[in-house]
């Protein structure tokens, strides 16, 4: 510093600059979901020296998030004794839509719900008739079409080659028998593990709702201020996913939006998910997501695809 000069500040000394944003994101997702199938409630963005990190909290209720109407989730089953390979057919209805895109549209996430509901059948068919299965960890999710309500799917679980873990898991497939070409599954799931759920389903939120409700957070960052009139948002997969814990009625789950980075079509993040149990004071550990994508596009584009489906 020259004589006469006023002190500088080094980095040091600096303040870090803190901009907080508060989005509504229940608001905006009501332009296509009902309440029941919004799993995220309003969200901070803090961006701290050019850094964003996003915080949204959510009341869960699994009572009022519970699939309305009651749906089936299989129509037809098959499999082999030994488990190698375990196959159901499923005709999609509106019901299997309901709330999510104007009903136009089966939510990626609920594909999970079909893979694990069938292994439970089978575990069901057996062991005992009362046993319920609860998503544990997946190494990835790939959804590579959309399945809309009038559809026929067919759900094929075979045991995992190659895993992440040290357990092996189920390898996934859901095709789409009314597609021309079968080249292209509607979802991909590798190395899904399944445990046995000691709460009654109807106590808790799935792992799946969990894995939307991130899903729905990221989506909302990447409409970066924009309606869902304006731009459409397709939910392309996860990455690595574990879920240690459970969520029950009246727990407040903590989504922490980590790793925002912006990819060529859209957005990728990681998630944390924690909870504080009703009237509790300590954080558990629920869930962690990898690599959640989230494709934007043009409204027009997104209903050309809906219309192509």
């Amino acid at each position: 510093m020259r004589r006469g000069e006023p002190p500088g500040i080094t980095p040091e000394d600096a303040q870090p600059v803190i901009e907080r944003q508060q989005i509504d994101a229940p608001l905006i997702l009501s332009a296509l979901y009902t309440p029941q199938t919004i799993f995220v409630g309003p969200i901070e963005k803090i961006v701290k020296n050019g850094e964003a990190s996003i915080l949204a909290k959510f009341e869960a209720h699994p009572s009022f998030h519970r699939q309305q109407p009651e749906v089936a989730y299989l129509n037809a089953f098959y499999a082999k004794p030994d488990g190698t390979f375990i196959t159901s057919r499923l005709v999609t209805t509106n019901d299997h839509a309901y709330g999510h895109f104007r009903e136009e549209v089966v939510a990626g996430h609920e594909s999970i719900n079909f893979a694990t509901k069938t292994k439970e059948y089978y575990e069901r068919l057996r062991n005992r008739p009362d046993i319920s299965l609860r998503l544990a960890h997946l190494d990835g999710a790939t959804f590579g079409g959309i399945i809309r309500p009038g559809h026929i799917i067919d759900t094929i679980i075979r045991p995992e080659e190659e895993s992440l873990w040290a357990i092996p898991g189920d390898h996934v497939i859901i095709r789409g028998v009314h597609k021309t070409h079968k080249d292209t599954p509607e979802v991909t799931l590798r190395n899904m593990i399944t445990i046995v759920s000691r709460i009654p389903p109807e106590e808790t939120l799935r792992a799946d709702q969990l894995i939307e409700g991130a899903a729905q957070a990221a989506g909302v960052i990447a409409l970066d201020g924009k309606s869902l009139d304006e731009l459409g948002v397709l939910f392309g997969g996860i990455g690595e996913a574990t879920f240690p814990g459970i969520v029950r009625d009246g727990d407040t789950v903590i989504y922490r939006v980590q790793n925002l980075r912006e990819e060529k079509r859209g957005i990728k993040a990681d998630t944390k998910i924690t909870a504080f149990r009703r009237g509790g004071l300590r954080e558990e550990p629920i869930g962690d997501i990898k690599d959640i994508s989230i494709a934007v596009m043009q409204r027009k584009t997104l209903e050309r695809m809906l219309k192509a489906a």
